[in-house]
């Protein structure tokens, strides 16, 4: 009996033991839980506060000059009718794939100088565009929303875009191409906007001048590649391709 007796309490003992070391694991895993869903709760702010802020680690003040500088690229990009401007990059281009056949040395230099080129000079005439246009397009509700007539940019300062543009542009093809690529590009300008926007108040005729000045950057591009002479741009393939982009535009 004595003996059944100390056995039972050293089971008793055993049994408070276990319980207890079981309580005191239970207790000290439900704080590592509680730890671990502290820590997660914290990285998922921290991960959408950095989705919120795509530049952490910079200030207000720097994030607030990326965001006009984004605006400025906008404005600008619409002034010069970037997607119109990007395909007439690609048809001088096309204009001087064309002429490759008849290249001993490919000039990628000058095809890259007359490829942007060009698109400088559509950037410049179409900004000039919508200077001169900026009254017309402030009565009319599919221009309404263009940088001038909205006020996103002084005449003046759009005036400074185009003229740059121009410049930069003519510069390019002269130093990069050849003369002939050169006054291309300026009658190309004048004809957009000058000949083209002052007719269309006017006259049917206007859509004429712009189809025309659609068929000409593909013919900046083979006069890039060949040289520029006279009987080079009167040649069959520059004329097709000219008289291609023509068509197309009706």
């Amino acid at each position: 009996n004595t003996m059944n007796v100390k056995l039972c309490a050293n089971c008793n003992v055993l049994v408070r033991r276990s319980s207890s070391s079981l309580k005191n694991l239970l207790i000290k895993s439900s704080i590592h839980v509680k730890q671990l869903h502290i820590t997660s709760h914290r990285m998922c702010e921290s991960q959408v506060k950095v989705a919120e802020d795509p530049i952490p680690n910079t200030s207000k003040r720097e994030r607030s000059l990326v965001s006009k500088s984004m605006k400025q690229l906008r404005i600008l990009g619409s002034l010069s009718k970037f997607r119109l401007s990007s395909l007439v990059v690609l048809t001088s281009g096309a204009g001087y794939v064309a002429a490759l056949p008849l290249l001993a040395v490919v000039d990628y230099s000058g095809m890259l100088a007359a490829c942007i080129g060009t698109g400088l000079c559509a950037a410049s005439a179409s900004t000039f565009n919508q200077v001169i246009e900026v009254d017309r397009d402030r009565v009319m509700r599919r221009t309404q929303a263009r940088p001038l007539p909205a006020k996103q940019i002084s005449p003046e300062m759009a005036s400074l875009w185009g003229a740059g543009t121009g410049v930069a542009g003519l510069g390019l093809l002269l130093a990069g191409t050849n003369p002939t690529t050169a006054a291309l590009g300026l009658l190309n300008i004048g004809l957009y906007a000058g000949a083209y926007t002052y007719s269309k108040p006017h006259t049917e005729l206007n859509t004429w001048i712009g189809s025309l000045v659609g068929a000409v950057p593909p013919v900046m591009g083979w006069a890039a590649a060949t040289g520029g002479s006279m009987s080079e741009l009167l040649s069959p393939t520059c004329v097709s391709l000219s008289l291609l982009l023509y068509l197309w535009q009706f």
